[in-house]
């Protein structure tokens, strides 16, 4: 008896020496504000908390998050930030209607110069690492949009645990990478489209 005790104190100890520790405040998804808000800061430290607490935790958390109806759009980038495609599979987008892109007016189509092509992780796009939202709005057309519990339940199925590493960044990083993603853009940015994502990371 006493050596199965000294074997749970060892094991506890090993657990406790090796487990995630997440040294920042406990971020609040209240805080991933909606698409039309959205700010790379607070998104960055959601994915990073989330995969501190490891994948099942993290699952747990996303569904709640996604059953609630209260999160609709935070849950859906989180998981194009989370999830990775197989080997050989796509990552399908979720549906949420027809993306208009930042440098466009219009909904864009497949012949678009920025086409979905271009934004495989639409509604995001990564750039040395940060997370920037590069679609202004949707046109949904009057049909449903795409839940976000049906594309979580997607994502676990038919895709992998991402794994890129998540962890903070400072204000200097991002607006390198903020002037990186200005280039991808074909023509140039209006300076009101060019504003919107600079309000991103403040």
């Amino acid at each position: 008896m006493r050596k199965y005790s000294l074997f749970l104190s060892i094991v506890s100890i090993v657990y406790y020496l090796v487990k995630p520790v997440y040294a920042d405040p406990i971020p609040d998804i209240n805080d991933c504000g909606k698409m039309c808000n959205y700010k790379v800061v607070p998104y960055v430290k959601m994915a990073s908390y989330l995969q501190s607490l490891g994948r099942d935790h993290a699952l747990s958390m996303l569904k709640k998050w996604a059953q609630s109806g209260e999160h609709e759009e935070q849950v859906i980038v989180l998981c194009r930030m989370l999830f990775e495609a197989r080997r050989g599979h796509a990552f399908r987008r979720p549906a949420l209607g027809a993306p208009i892109f930042y440098g466009a007016n219009s909904p864009t189509s497949s012949n678009s110069p920025n086409d979905f092509s271009k934004w495989p992780l639409e509604p995001i796009a990564f750039v040395d690492e940060v997370p920037f939202l590069v679609v202004k709005s949707y046109e949904v057309g009057g049909l449903p949009q795409e839940k976000a519990s049906a594309y979580l339940s997607y994502c676990i199925r038919q895709t992998n645990w991402s794994g890129r590493q998540f962890s903070n960044i400072d204000l200097q990083r991002m607006k390198a990478a903020l002037e990186k993603l200005f280039l991808l853009f074909s023509p140039p940015l209006s300076n009101p489209d060019r504003d919107d994502l600079r309000r991103q990371i403040q």
